[in-house]
């Protein structure tokens, strides 16, 4: 399965071409987040999103066997005392 991303966030570049060369922390996105919500994040927390097409192919996984049964109960070893 394929999974394709359409670009990024990056985290602390202060300016555009820095944030193409990709220095900072990079939050790939599969989903373009629309103007606005690229305009606040770059004016208000200096994140911006740079349109960049990825692919990666997810490789082989081991299915997760779960256990048929439900989680064991225990009893408790010693009985409560009523409060009198």
């Amino acid at each position: 399965m394929n999974k394709k991303f359409v670009g990024y966030f990056i985290i602390g570049a202060k300016t555009k071409e820095e944030a193409q060369k990709g220095k900072g922390l990079k939050a790939w996105s599969t989903k373009k987040p629309n103007i606005i919500v690229r305009f606040f994040n770059r004016i208000l927390l200096n994140i911006r999103w740079v349109d960049s097409i990825n692919t990666i192919s997810k490789k082989y996984e081991p299915k997760r066997e779960h256990p048929k049964e439900g989680p064991k109960r225990t009893r408790r070893s010693t009985s409560r005392r009523s409060r009198d």
